[in-house]
C-alpha cells in the first residue's frame, strides 16, 4: 500500500503472516495475532514482511464519530478526542505476547466475527467498538481523560 493518510480511524488485526507499517515514526512489524490502530489524519504505509507466508489483515476504517456520537457532546470531549488529538498515539501497537492487550486484541478478533447480514449488524459493530474504545482508553491511562466530580452524574427522575 503506498503511502497514505485518512481522516477515519484505521483499527486492524493480522490474521495471518506479518505486515510492517511505516509512518514518519518510524516501522513496526505485526506478526500473526496482533493488531492495533492508526490514529486520524496519520500518514503510513503498510507491506507483507517478505517470507511470512500469506498474509490477510482484517481492517475496519471509521470515522471517529461512530464511537463519538453527537459532535461536541461529552463522550466525544472525554473519550474520542483526547485520544485521537495525541500525537503521540499515531500508531497503538496491540501485541499477543503483551498479557496487557490480551483483551483488546480478544475484542478486535471477535469483532470480525460478527454476522454483516444479520440484524442490527451496525449497531452491534459501534457496540463492539465502543467497548474496544474503552479497553484502549485503559492501556493508554496517560491520554485518559478525567471524569468530573461523581456529583451530577446520576440520571435523576421528577417523579
Amino acid at each position: 500500500m503506498p503511502w497514505h493518510w485518512h481522516k477515519e480511524l484505521e483499527l486492524f488485526y493480522v490474521e495471518s503472516g506479518s505486515l510492517e507499517y511505516t509512518t514518519p515514526g518510524g516501522k513496526i512489524m505485526f506478526p500473526a495475532g496482533s493488531g492495533g490502530l492508526v490514529n486520524a489524519n496519520v500518514l503510513h504505509t503498510t507491506s507483507p514482511c517478505p517470507g511470512a507466508g500469506k498474509t490477510v489483515q482484517l481492517l475496519y476504517l471509521f470515522d471517529p464519530s461512530l464511537i463519538a456520537g453527537a459532535p461536541g457532546g461529552r463522550i466525544e470531549r472525554q473519550y474520542v478526542t483526547p485520544l485521537i488529538s495525541n500525537t503521540a498515539a499515531a500508531l497503538l501497537v496491540l501485541r499477543p505476547d503483551c498479557p496487557a492487550h490480551t483483551k483488546a486484541l480478544q475484542q478486535l478478533s471477535r469483532s470480525f466475527c460478527l454476522n454483516q447480514t444479520g440484524t442490527a449488524y451496525e449497531l452491534q459493530l459501534r457496540s463492539v467498538l465502543s467497548a474496544l474504545w474503552v479497553t484502549l482508553l485503559g492501556l493508554c491511562p496517560h491520554r485518559r481523560a478525567q471524569l468530573p466530580p461523581a456529583a451530577g452524574r446520576g440520571i435523576r427522575s421528577n417523579s
